[in-house]
């Protein structure tokens, strides 16, 4: 978007596109700056770095003091160091960073976007498609807390420790390859919206807490996704959510493409009494420990219909739309 303010040389750009496919770049910090001079710095509200195939972000990024949005798409990041990090000083109202079908250095975040004295602003965390293989364990330090954070596609093989930190209200590691995973700890968070670990396909079973034990978060959660998974039985905190599903209060809970839902596929079609019977492994586990979910039988299936979705729909994908992103910024092959 091209404005035109008096008095002011270069154009006004809201919205400047750094297309380096289009512009025949590699994307280096001399590049980039080039690119950049064309835009009045204090008109620029959002940024784009898209196509770039060695990605070196220049210090002068904090030349944009209005900044509300930064974004990377298709690009390998070669170098973002702390003299072109985002601050709070210099970027106080950056509100959004995404970085979408991006390969970091080592399979880890880049300095620039993890200062620790980043922007206290800063709500809305998507990260999808990248090689990303872990997060600092100091992070909780550098990110707000409660923020949005979408982690999706990912090189991710276990849970970052840091999350139980940084405590975001809606948190998605969908398609990582994750297998084992803390419920006790994620549920116990206050303000949790939403949490999608679908696609997960080394996810076998979902811990089990302690009985009884206090988990806030299922008071608050409108989406539980943990389609695309290898779950088969449901632990006994399930309990409580469907709960407050039959009093009105409902959590959005999707388990297609499960052993679970496979299941219920079987306890609907053939001459079983009840979904227990599916899974013999089932005599194996604490009985106080398995949801009552687990004993209900095919009369009772349009109640667990209407509290578990074994359908699937937009939630059993990727919580970012990155069909879109595609679509808009024209993936190119680098």
């Amino acid at each position: 978007m091209q404005l035109r303010p008096w008095m002011v040389k270069g154009s006004a750009c809201a919205l400047p596109v750094v297309d380096c496919a289009r512009l025949g770049i590699n994307g280096r910090r001399d590049e980039i700056s080039t690119a950049w001079r064309l835009t009045h710095p204090a008109a620029v509200n959002k940024l784009v770095i898209r196509h770039c195939e060695a990605l070196e972000i220049p210090p002068d990024i904090d030349r944009f003091v209005s900044l509300t949005t930064v974004k990377v798409y298709n690009s390998t990041i070669a170098s973002w160091s702390e003299d072109a990090a985002l601050r709070h000083q210099t970027h106080p109202a950056l509100f959004s960073l995404t970085l979408v079908r991006v390969t970091f250095p080592d399979g880890a975040l880049p300095p620039g976007v993890i200062a620790l004295d980043g922007p206290l602003t800063l709500r809305s965390i998507q990260i999808c498609s990248t090689n990303l293989q872990q997060l600092p364990p100091d992070l909780d330090e550098r990110w707000p807390v409660e923020a949005q954070l979408l982690i999706e596609d990912s090189h991710l093989d276990e849970f970052p420790v840091v999350l139980t930190r940084l405590r975001p209200t809606h948190l998605s590691l969908a398609y990582s390859r994750i297998s084992s995973f803390a419920m006790e700890t994620v549920l116990s968070w206050k303000g949790l919206q939403h949490l999608s670990l679908a696609g997960n396909t080394a996810l076998m079973e979902l811990s089990v807490p302690s009985l009884n034990t206090s988990l806030p978060a299922i008071e608050t959660l409108n989406y539980l996704v943990f389609s695309q998974t290898n779950v088969a039985w449901l632990p006994w905190w399930f309990d409580r959510i469907f709960e407050r599903g039959l009093t009105g209060s409902w959590t959005w809970t999707v388990l297609s493409d499960t052993p679970f839902c496979t299941a219920v596929d079987l306890l609907r079609r053939h001459n079983i009494s009840a979904l227990g019977e599916t899974m013999p492994t089932l005599h194996n586990i604490n009985p106080q420990e398995v949801s009552k979910a687990m004993a209900i039988t095919r009369s009772e299936l349009p109640i667990l219909d209407a509290l578990v979705d074994c359908d699937g729909g937009f939630l059993d994908g990727l919580f970012y739309p990155i069909w879109y992103d595609d679509l808009v910024n024209g993936l190119v092959q680098r």
